[in-house]
Formats: C-alpha cells, sequence, structure tokens
C-alpha cells in the first residue's frame, strides 16, 4: 500500500496561468504569464508548482485551497491535448504541449543542437573575456564583452541562466546596475520560475534607485518560493526604511 504522503498519490488537475508585469525593450512595461502545474490532493487541498518554459515543474509546491485557485489563478484548458495520466502525474513529471511533431520538424533536431552548441561556446568565451578584462581594470572592454553575450543569436536553453545570473551578479558588483538587470531578464526569459533571479533583479533595481520594480520583483520571488527568507528579509527591509521619497544606505548584508 502506498503511503497517503507519497507524490504518486496526487493527481494533475490542469495547468493555471497568472499575469505579472515586466521591463521590455525601452523600458515599456510588457505584461507576461508564468504557468502553474495544479495538482490535487485532497478534498479542497492543492498544490501548485511554477513550469518553465519547457513545462517542466521547478522549484517547491505550495498548498492552496480551491477558493485560492478560482481567485488567483486562470485555468489554461489548451494544455491539454492527451490524458494527463500519459502526461505526467507527479510534481517531477514533465509536462508537454502537443505540436503535431512532423518529420520536417525532426529534421531541424541536429541543425538546433549545433546553433545551441555555438551560442554555449560563444557564451562562455565572452564571459571569460569579460572577467579577465575587469581583473585588469579595464571596466569598458569588460563590459563590453558581456554586452556581446546579450546580442548572441541562436536558441537559449534554461540552462543558459546560470551564465547570465553569473555575469548579472558581476555587473551589480561593479556598479552597472543597468547592465545587471538586462542580465537578469534575459535569464528570465529563458527560466521564468527561478525564485533566485527575481531577488536578485530586485537587488538591482533597488541599487538604481527603482524601489517599485524591486518591490515587484521580490514580490514575484515569493510567489514562486514563500520561503525564501533573504527576499522577505529584503522585501521587509525596504518596506520599514522607505518612508519618503529618499533612498537609504544599501543594504550590503543582503
Amino acid at each position: 500500500m502506498k503511503n497517503a504522503d507519497n507524490i504518486d498519490a496526487k493527481r494533475l488537475l490542469g495547468v493555471y496561468s497568472t499575469l505579472f508585469s515586466t521591463s521590455g525593450r525601452n523600458r515599456a512595461r510588457v505584461r507576461k504569464k508564468l504557468y502553474w502545474a495544479v495538482w490535487g490532493v485532497a478534498d479542497n487541498c492543492l498544490e501548485v508548482q511554477p513550469l518553465n518554459d519547457k513545462m517542466v515543474p521547478v522549484g517547491l509546491p505550495r498548498s492552496i485551497t480551491r477558493q485560492e485557485l478560482d481567485a488567483q489563478f486562470t485555468p489554461e484548458p489548451g494544455f491539454f491535448i492527451t490524458s494527463p495520466s500519459k502526461t505526467a502525474e507527479t510534481p517531477g513529471g514533465r509536462l508537454k504541449r502537443m505540436t503535431g511533431a512532423s518529420s520536417e520538424a525532426e529534421k531541424t533536431v541536429a541543425s538546433e543542437a549545433t546553433l545551441q552548441a555555438e551560442v554555449d561556446r560563444e557564451m562562455i568565451q565572452l564571459q571569460a573575456e569579460g572577467r579577465m578584462h575587469m581583473r585588469r581594470g579595464d571596466m569598458d572592454k569588460g563590459v563590453s564583452s558581456y554586452q556581446q553575450i546579450l546580442s548572441l543569436d541562436g536558441p537559449l536553453t534554461p540552462e543558459h541562466k546560470f551564465v547570465l545570473n553569473d555575469c548579472g551578479i558581476d555587473m551589480r558588483k561593479a556598479g552597472r546596475f543597468s547592465d545587471a538587470v538586462a542580465f537578469y531578464q534575459r535569464a528570465l526569459s529563458v527560466e521564468q520560475a527561478d525564485e533566485n533571479l527575481y531577488h536578485n533583479a530586485a537587488r538591482a533595481f533597488y541599487e538604481q534607485g527603482d524601489i517599485d520594480s524591486a518591490v515587484q520583483y521580490l514580490n514575484l520571488s515569493l510567489v514562486i518560493n514563500p520561503r525564501l527568507d533573504v527576499s522577505r528579509r529584503f522585501l521587509r527591509f525596504i518596506t520599514t526604511n522607505f518612508l519618503n521619497d529618499e533612498r537609504p544606505d544599501r543594504a550590503k548584508s543582503l
């Protein structure tokens, strides 16, 4: 007999979405969707878990009620082309949208893999060059190498978020806050369900004085992982200290 707490006992109910606002080109605000898998655990007890761009559940599941689901999430019935039992039955399962894969699509797999390998190589090389220039004190050349990463053409995958995140951290530490934000947002474009990326972006927004965006990204971080203590403490710091338009000292320990 299976334990009632075993994740295999959970039943996939559907894919839902929530909307959030972010900065697009020319700093214009754009609305994007974050997708969630919804699992039935017991009567009026559900779990939601964010999905990455490949529709794979990531991060920590969060318990909600049916009322909270109806009030805060929008159903996405178009995801169910096949039955849930054949797509995923556990929070770690892969959810796939059927795209009617054709022989023509299959022919592109090798080409896409080659392009991705080239992007990997160029990204790592440019990051290494950028860090070398910055270690030598040539910040302009370092930033130039990093900015070339943002202009790379080719398929990006969630794995690329690690390089993009590292570049964002380097740019923030160098005082290049707008560049840091650009890297975090590029990382979020390929991995929307990473609470740490939202937190890091919030730090960069805070450092450049954009408190509203910092608060927004901290809230998004906590939507994905309500237990992320560093985001909770940072949000509490901002809420406590920003009682007027003056910018307090930076919270370097956060």
